[in-house]
This record gives C-alpha cells, sequence and structure tokens, in this order.
C-alpha cells in the first residue's frame, strides 16, 4: 500500500523477503518436533531458523550499500 503511493522500489529484494517469510513459517512446526533420540532439537532449530532471518535483515541491500560507499576526496557524487 505504502509501495503504491510512492512508486519506490522496495528496499529489500523479493528473495530476502520469501526465504524469511519461508523461515518463519518452517519455524513454528520445527518448533514442536520432538524426535525421541534428540527431545531439544525441535526448539532449537526454530530458534535457529528464526536467528538466520536476523542474521540475513543485516546484510543491507545492495542498493543502499552502493549508496553509502565513501567517494575518495575531490569526487562528489551530487546527482544535480
Amino acid at each position: 500500500m505504502i509501495r503504491r503511493r510512492t512508486r519506490q522500489a522496495f528496499a529489500s529484494s523479493f528473495s530476502k523477503q520469501a526465504i524469511s517469510s519461508a523461515l518463519y513459517l518452517g519455524a513454528i512446526p520445527a518448533a514442536f518436533l520432538v524426535p525421541n533420540f534428540a527431545p531439544n532439537i525441535g526448539p532449537t532449530l526454530a530458534l535457529s531458523m528464526i536467528a538466520l532471518v536476523a542474521l540475513l535483515w543485516l546484510i543491507p541491500p545492495r542498493t543502499i550499500a552502493e549508496q553509502t560507499q565513501i567517494t575518495p576526496a575531490g569526487e562528489h557524487s551530487h546527482n544535480d
């Protein structure tokens, strides 16, 4: 809805959004997996999946990384 009003591109790639949604949706059933040989594997797996999503979103999008790169002295990157 906001994107429709501003006509700007998404801040991140569609693949990053899809991967994080899949990991979040996969973490819910993974939390309830309780095999007989390792009873703590389900919750540990779910928390690991959620932590992976957090790490994934710490990586800045390519467009923001390009905009924030430092230019050498004397060069100006103004969009005039």
